[in-house]
């Protein structure tokens, strides 16, 4: 619905975003209609290093890079929950719907104009509201990219 990015004089990066999505399902077999929707709320933060120096080491000796380094780490709150409403009978019924927590930060480096290199760690977490158990994941690694433009 609504984002703010920003970068700031004194090279914070701040980020404010609300999303907001809605399907609705209409059946002519059981006369129901099931609407799934959710709200997710992020906010974010981040902080650009200037003419950070990272030394790389080869078998044929070692090169100095001078770029920009990047770090950043979101949160965010998502609420999903899908109701299914009877139209002849009037009856609304909750279904299915879970709360999820996400942490995701990450740090960019540009080695020269065609490479870029990020370091990432995402944690997922799920809450079902219905029924159901908790369950969490975590994963991180590593994306080499290059880039022919």
């Amino acid at each position: 619905i609504i984002g703010v990015d920003a970068k700031l004089v004194n090279n914070l990066t701040a980020k404010l975003e609300v999303r907001n999505n809605r399907t609705m399902t209409l059946s002519f077999t059981n006369n129901e209609i099931s609407e799934t929707g959710g709200f997710e709320y992020v906010i974010g933060s981040g902080y650009v290093f200037e003419n950070f120096k990272v030394k790389i080491n080869t078998a044929s000796g070692g090169k100095t890079y001078d770029n920009d380094l990047t770090i950043r780490l979101d949160f965010s709150v998502r609420d999903n929950q899908t109701v299914r409403r009877n139209i002849v009978e009037d009856i609304t019924r909750k279904i299915s719907g879970n709360k999820m927590y996400s942490l995701k930060s990450y740090a960019d480096y540009m080695l020269n104009e065609r490479f870029t290199i990020r370091v990432f760690l995402d944690y997922n977490m799920n809450k079902p509201l219905t029924n159901g158990y908790t369950t969490s994941s975590l994963s991180g690694g590593f994306n080499l990219r290059f880039s022919l433009i």
